[in-house]
């Protein structure tokens, strides 16, 4: 979506060398930022296998 002019990502400083066309990198103004990281489903659908194994090694991180 950014790469349409449509938002906003916040990623880490490995994503430096990384160039993306149109847009830009700009540092965080708080050197200690963190984020939140939500997990969604939906209930009523089957995940694959890749998926819960992402979900299990998430939970583990936490």
């Amino acid at each position: 979506m950014c790469s349409n002019g449509l938002g906003v990502s916040i990623l880490p400083a490995s994503f430096l060398p990384i160039k993306i066309d149109s847009g830009r990198y700009l540092a965080l103004q708080e050197p200690d930022a963190k984020t939140e990281v939500w997990l969604v489903t939906n209930r009523q659908r089957a995940l694959s296998a890749p998926a819960q194994r992402m979900i299990g090694l998430m939970l583990q991180q936490q």
